[in-house]
């Protein structure tokens, strides 16, 4: 049941402009920070996590 809601909060929820600016920027100082490969964004796992903390928020293409 609480993993259904929080597949529905995903799509009854969305991030603000700001918000999803902000996220998106903090990845990318993550990255560059930390000298990882911007590949890691793009892993199962990496996006296992972000689906947790921020349901609302997709990664741009």
């Amino acid at each position: 049941l609480i993993s259904g809601l929080q597949t529905l909060d995903k799509f009854t929820k969305s991030c603000s402009a700001t918000r999803s600016k902000e996220i998106t920027r903090r990845i990318a100082e993550l990255v560059a920070r930390d000298l990882r490969p911007i590949s890691i964004a793009e892993s199962k796992g990496f996006k296992q996590l972000l689906n947790f903390m921020e349901p609302c928020y997709f990664l741009p293409l």
